[in-house]
């Protein structure tokens, strides 16, 4: 073999190993997660709703159990006397975080104790 065949090989080589190693490494993004240091939904990404655990709080309610749970806190809340922009729609948006900051004043988000208290018989 010639000697420039060789060395270029080897660069490649090198060079596929660095690459390999790289994507092993890195950690992956979830596209579909919104910015944490932005609090409105960027528009080149579809707006869902992604945190299905304790404590309930803004962007919750994505499928099945979580948006059992943020229906039976809208609900609630209505109860208490608030008007939600979408109803009990089970998103957990703008008007039900002023909602939960005015009517339950938990810093925004609703723990799993205080839910099965007060919420769980709404669902």
């Amino acid at each position: 073999m010639k000697k420039g065949w060789k060395w270029t090989l080897i660069s490649l080589g090198i060079i596929g190993a660095g690459v390999g190693l790289y994507f092993l490494v890195k950690k992956p993004k979830n596209k579909w997660e919104n910015d944490s240091s932005n609090d409105e939904v960027s528009s080149n990404r579809p707006t869902i709703f992604i945190d299905n655990s304790f404590p309930l709080k803004k962007n919750s309610g994505d499928i099945n159990q979580s948006v059992k749970r943020v229906t039976a806190l809208q609900k609630y809340l209505e109860s208490q006397g608030a008007t939600l922009d979408g109803g009990s729609d089970g998103k957990f948006g703008p008007s039900t975080q002023t909602a939960v900051e005015t009517y339950i004043d938990a810093g925004g988000k609703v723990t799993e104790t205080f839910y099965n208290d007060n919420i769980k018989t709404y669902e």
